[in-house]
């Protein structure tokens, strides 16, 4: 018993009502158990591996193909009536497909002529500051036959 019930014999006392619960009071943890559930579910599928191990450049040969698609996305032909931009852009693709040869070739030694056809129309870009002339067209019909070997 209280202390009040033993003063005062049969008085009990007074209990404090609690509140009564609105929609709020009710509906957060139900929210926050569906957003739990969701969290969970959005990590599991972030996470889940999709069984496609392998990288685009696994290989010396997937490397060199993938050379060879962005040195076929270059757009040369008109490249002094270019806006600056999209000139850098144009350098920017023959380099990655100079860089993606030299991964061929660290991936297999053999790639070496490879990577060195692949190279030499932005070395020669780079030199003449123009992508016409006759040493430039050697260099872009070295590159395109580099990709056609790689065909056969």
């Amino acid at each position: 018993m209280s202390q009040q019930a033993d003063t005062f014999p049969g008085a009990e006392p007074p209990q404090t009502p609690k509140p009564p619960l609105n929609a709020v009071g009710r509906l957060w943890p139900i929210l926050a158990i569906g957003f739990a559930i969701l969290s969970m579910i959005l990590l599991a599928v972030l996470l889940w591996p999709d069984g496609d191990d392998d990288t685009v450049t696994d290989t010396a040969e997937d490397s060199a193909e993938l050379s060879c698609q962005v040195f076929a996305e270059a757009e040369l032909n008109g490249f002094e009536g270019l806006s600056d931009d999209e000139r850098f852009i144009q350098v920017n693709r023959l380099s990655t497909a100079g860089m993606l040869a030299w991964t061929a070739e660290a991936q297999d030694p053999g790639m070496e002529g490879f990577r060195e056809a692949m190279e030499r129309p932005r070395h020669v870009a780079a030199q003449m500051f123009v992508t016409e002339g006759p040493e430039f067209d050697e260099a872009m019909a070295g590159a395109r036959a580099a990709c056609a070997d790689l065909d056969d």
